[in-house]
């Protein structure tokens, strides 16, 4: 080629060669330096990925780097403090799922569902009766508006009582043409097939 002239080698080793070879195609290596030069790069990339890992080891806190120190049980006593009421992020432990019921965190110990997620409605009827509801017990939200757990909006039924309100409630709406009853309607279901809450008699 007429146009062809001189370069270093692309691994630094000083050596000079043609930029292009005899078919024209363009070279930075001479033969066998490409490797060399891919091997000493990994060679700096993991230097730096070193000197990267130490630094970010020595921007971390005493405290951070004095708990990593600490034995499993000092660990797990640390974490208890940080847990639940004592954590600064903590909301009281509720949960608002959008178009579904409110979960709570019950803190009760004695409760079979301790430290885990229940129904909120549940753990209000339960605390205005003073005791535990069983599997067989369901409450049911009269208005159907499953985020609206005031006393009065809820009703103590069983798992079958409760599909025949919702059963009247359907039935009522396809007879009067509408897609919401009035709340004497939904109340006269409720008492039907079930109890409302603030009308049962507390000792």
């Amino acid at each position: 080629m007429d146009n062809n002239y001189y370069i270093y080698c692309t691994c630094g080793c000083g050596n000079s060669l043609l930029k292009y070879n005899n078919d024209g195609v363009a070279r930075y290596y001479l033969l066998g330096h490409k490797q060399r030069d891919i091997l000493k790069t990994e060679k700096v990339i993991n230097k730096l990925k070193r000197k990267k890992s130490t630094a970010l080891r020595a921007k971390l806190s005493y405290k951070a780097w004095l708990y990593g120190k600490k034995s499993l049980s000092m660990r797990r006593k640390l974490s208890k403090r940080m847990s639940l009421e004592n954590h600064p992020q903590w909301k009281g432990g509720i949960v608002k799922i959008k178009g579904d019921h409110i979960i709570q965190l019950v803190l009760d110990k004695k409760h079979p569902m301790y430290r885990k997620y229940a129904q909120a409605h549940r753990l209000k009827v339960e605390k205005y009766l003073g005791r535990y509801l069983t599997r067989e017990e369901l409450v049911h939200h009269i208005n159907e508006k499953k985020q609206q757990n005031n006393l009065s909006n809820l009703c103590l039924t069983s798992m079958k009582n409760h599909i025949q309100i919702h059963t009247r409630i359907r039935v009522l709406k396809k007879k009067l043409k509408v897609n919401k009853l009035s709340l004497s309607l939904y109340q006269k279901c409720a008492r039907e097939f079930g109890k409302i809450i603030t009308e049962i008699k507390v000792k």
